[in-house]
């Protein structure tokens, strides 16, 4: 076990590009000598799986400890599925809104510090949206959708461009997809899927053909 996993449970690490640090999904207490974290999805609340974000850096051939990222993060204690660009910036899922579905956000690093999270434009809160891989350079993203055409009891894999107006509309790009991961040269993703275990897919192709097609027009960029 990772030594700074020793407080509640850790999910979900997300190495940063240059591999000096990484952020992780924990229920432990937000503050010392606090609750284990309670989290609200699925419609109902859910005991003890809450989540919030934090960061712990490498430091030479060990880890540091584990700091929490700020409030304007962690404003919910349903917030999950990391993903570091090379930049700083951080994409992650989050529940909210009238139907507590969970959906996508960014939140740009600026200035030396993490500013206030936005909802990218395609993942409306109202269809479920969680699991973003996204590019070191952000030029495309991956994330799992329970939109159409994805099945009623399950989620499919998306993904979405950088355009010069903003991110594109989502392409589908396979049936069934939780838990993508991008491979380090891009050529490969890597992700979950029924029947339980790990898949893949080569990227490129994907990548290339997609670049070429109409359906990567941009939405609007809210």
């Amino acid at each position: 076990m990772a030594p700074f996993s020793n407080v509640g449970n850790s999910i979900a690490p997300a190495m940063a590009p240059d591999g000096s640090y990484l952020i992780f999904v924990s229920n432990r207490p937000a503050v010392a000598g606090g609750a284990l974290l309670d989290g609200f999805y699925a419609g109902k609340p859910q005991p003890g799986r809450g989540g919030n974000l934090w960061r712990v850096d490498r430091k030479g051939d060990a880890w540091g400890t584990p700091v929490r990222l700020p409030d304007i993060i962690n404003s919910s204690s349903s917030t999950y599925d990391p993903s570091v660009a090379k930049d700083g910036s951080i994409y992650f899922t989050q529940t909210g809104g009238k139907t507590g579905a969970f959906r996508l956000f960014k939140s740009t690093f600026r200035n030396g510090s993490l500013q206030p999270p936005q909802p990218l434009p395609f993942s409306d809160g109202i269809t479920e949206d969680y699991d973003p891989a996204v590019a070191p350079d952000q030029s495309f993203l991956v994330f799992s959708s329970e939109r159409a055409p994805a099945p009623s009891d399950t989620a499919d894999l998306f993904i979405v461009f950088a355009t010069a107006s903003g991110w594109s509309a989502p392409v589908h790009i396979a049936a069934s997809g939780f838990q993508a991961h991008l491979s380090p040269d891009l050529s490969t993703l890597y992700f979950d899927n029924k029947p339980p275990g790990i898949w893949t897919i080569p990227l490129r192709p994907v990548l290339t053909q997609l670049k070429r097609a109409e359906a990567i027009t941009p939405t609007a960029n809210k």
